[in-house]
């Protein structure tokens, strides 16, 4: 099926950032509702009137920056998704010899590979996934703060100058996040037991000699 094609360009902070479709200007989406601001723009563009043919855009695999653009896309009408490998285009705009790095160019030599490449459409995690890697991506960064929290607590026993409250508040600290991070990891083997598919891949996973239950929690983030 033919049609239009498009490549995407978006800001980590503002989940969008630009969009380039063929020889329009970017549209800058410099706000936290990028979402439906791309439904907007993706309204207004110059979509198939064809019923046959779809719109076939072109996004970066960045994370998740690019998860809430790609399911905007995936659920618009008459627009089919392909989430890339960065790698991929990155050796791709190398191979067009191009060594300007902007929004605009970026947005152009993705568009070029959405056309000129194999165009695999993108399908989106199933819903319960998508929720177990959302927790289990917050407990690592419980995690993090944790062992932040104990080298503080480790480093202030060493600190004639720290008081008696400071020592407290760090080990309440410690407390809560382990206490956090406890509850989390709860909830997604709640999940996990909630959903077969998700059962079958976290049993699969802890034949595996040396993964224990919260190290295979873990490979779901």
């Amino acid at each position: 099926m033919g049609g239009e094609f498009f490549g995407v360009v978006f800001g980590k902070v503002d989940q969008v950032g630009t969009v380039h479709i063929d020889s329009m200007q970017l549209a800058p989406l410099a706000d936290l509702g990028g979402k439906d601001q791309l439904r907007s723009v993706w309204r207004e563009a110059r979509l198939p009137s064809d019923e046959l043919r779809r719109a076939q855009c072109c996004v970066e695999a960045t994370g998740l920056y690019s998860l809430p653009v790609a399911l905007a896309l995936h659920a618009a009408k008459k627009t089919t998704v392909m989430v890339t490998n960065p790698r991929a285009i990155k050796s791709f705009g190398q191979a067009l010899m191009q060594r300007a790095k902007t929004d605009r160019t970026d947005a152009e030599v993705i568009r070029t590979f959405c056309a000129q490449m194999p165009f695999t459409p993108w399908q989106p995690p199933r819903n319960e996934t998508l929720q177990l890697q959302a927790i289990m991506r917050r407990v690592g960064q419980l995690k993090v703060m944790l062992n932040q929290e104990l080298n503080r607590q480790h480093a202030y026993g060493y600190r004639p100058q720290a008081t008696a409250w400071t020592t407290a508040n760090i080990d309440a600290h410690c407390t809560y996040l382990q206490t956090a991070t406890d509850a989390l990891e709860q909830e997604g083997l709640t999940l996990i037991e909630q959903h077969a598919v998700l059962r079958k891949s976290f049993e699969r996973l802890l034949t595996i000699k040396g993964i224990a239950a919260f190290k295979c929690n873990a490979y779901f983030g």
